[in-house]
């Protein structure tokens, strides 16, 4: 790699890193890196045959009644040297096959990887110690702006998620291509809602004889919606060359374990016990069932507290709001804790790959965050009427309070989350820096 480095008066140390354009290729054919194939070449190629291989020429007919795809289209293979880049599919004016967000995914690979001629530098470990303040690529402003000109048109039903992709990786891409898919369908919910709600307000009755109906239609439209983004995103990993991205995964930078001997080839791999690792995941466990019980208990403080209100002169509704007020802000506060402790258990876990990691991290996030945010839904819906901690017209009412501020503020402090900290740091830091 080429570097760069420059040095402030601050004493903050600038390196800019380059690969060159020969080190990727060697890379990309050392880690057998999967390329996206040109479907004008694949098909030409196909027709052609090889008579010195003894192939013969092979035509296969596109039939657009079948599928939108011609046959030769989202083809991926692993990358050679050995072959001829034409076969690769470059980018419009590019000279080789290895577009800008390939490029660094390699050279990510190259720092981060202890094998194949990597550089087994720890970066995330390195910026959680702050050996590193930073660690980023440049951004491209010709093709930023090109996606920010599509990105703003409106009204947009379709996002560009191709223009997307290329530029930010496949990862986030596909994480807006849910997104994309989860608002077109709350359009069904929120039409056929309307007149539900209207209803409800109208009767003044949250008990009202059709909202079964509608708890049974939302109960089908998740199933439905969860159905069709399977089949869109298996649709999208086609086009992407993401299907069974799994098995071509390297090992975490911060994976530790012994090196030994490979079973299968004989080549030098680190091996972390299974043992030890299940002895890991058996903490991380009891920790997290420990967790759900505070909650359980937090939740339940929350509701002796609106037991003895409810005795005052403040009112079952009132009550009921300001349990419902303590509860949603109990829930995004152990929320933000629980993600820490979630990160610390699974990274002692030591799993091999991102994607494992990743799979652990949800897994613990999901049960505690599904405890901590319907718990007090689960009992007001099923317990409360038992204990008699509801009004003569049921607990439905309390159940739509509750459900109205705990929705609301994590709306509100999810966009703040997703949005306002990110661009309140980011002016910040450019306030910063612009004074020195």
């Amino acid at each position: 790699m080429y570097a760069y480095s420059g040095v402030r008066e601050d004493k903050e140390i600038f390196v800019l890193l380059r690969t060159p354009m020969n080190k990727v290729r060697a890379y990309a054919d050392i880690i057998d890196f999967k390329m996206k194939l040109d479907g004008d070449v694949v098909k030409r190629l196909l027709e052609n045959g090889d008579s010195e291989a003894n192939i013969a020429p092979v035509d296969i007919k596109h039939r657009p009644d079948i599928t939108h795809y011609k046959p030769t289209e989202h083809i991926y293979a692993k990358y050679s040297r050995k072959v001829n880049e034409s076969l690769y599919y470059r980018e419009d004016g590019q000279e080789h096959p290895f577009s800008d967000v390939v490029r660094l995914k390699l050279s990510n690979l190259i720092l981060e990887s202890r094998v194949d001629g990597g550089q087994n530098l720890k970066i995330r470990r390195y910026l959680r110690s702050k050996w590193l303040l930073g660690c980023y690529p440049l951004h491209d402003k010709r093709k930023k702006d090109a996606i920010w000109a599509e990105w703003r048109q409106y009204p947009r039903i379709a996002l560009p998620l191709n223009l997307y992709k290329d530029y930010f990786g496949e990862k986030n891409a596909m994480y807006f291509a849910f997104m994309e898919h989860f608002v077109q369908f709350l359009a069904i919910p929120a039409v056929v809602g309307v007149p539900f709600q209207i209803a409800v307000f109208a009767l003044d009755n949250y008990s009202a004889p059709f909202l079964p109906y509608f708890s049974f239609f939302i109960a089908l439209w998740a199933v439905c919606m969860l159905e069709f983004w399977k089949r869109k995103e298996k649709g999208i990993a086609l086009e992407w060359g993401t299907i069974d991205f799994e098995s071509a995964e390297v090992d975490r930078a911060d994976f530790r374990g012994q090196e030994i001997d490979s079973f299968i080839d004989g080549s030098k791999i680190r091996h972390f016990p299974s043992k030890t690792r299940q002895g890991y995941i058996l903490q991380s466990v009891v920790s997290i069932v420990s967790l759900v019980v505070l909650v359980i208990g937090v939740v339940a403080s929350i509701y002796v507290i609106r037991l003895t209100i409810l005795e005052s002169d403040v009112g079952a509704e009132n009550s009921q709001t300001l349990a419902s007020i303590a509860n949603a802000v109990q829930i995004q506060v152990m929320n933000y804790i629980y993600s820490f402790i979630a990160n610390a258990l699974s990274e002692r876990e030591n799993h091999r790959t991102d994607t494992q990691f990743e799979d652990s991290m949800i897994t613990k996030i999901f049960w505690f965050q599904f405890v901590n945010s319907y718990a007090s839904f689960f009992y007001l819906a099923f317990i409360a009427e038992s204990l008699g901690d509801c009004p003569v017209d049921g607990c439905m009412k309390g159940l739509t309070i509750n459900l109205a501020i705990i929705f609301g503020t994590r709306l509100i402090v999810g966009n703040i989350m997703e949005l306002g900290i990110p661009y309140v740091s980011y002016w910040y830091k450019y306030r910063e820096e612009t004074k020195r």
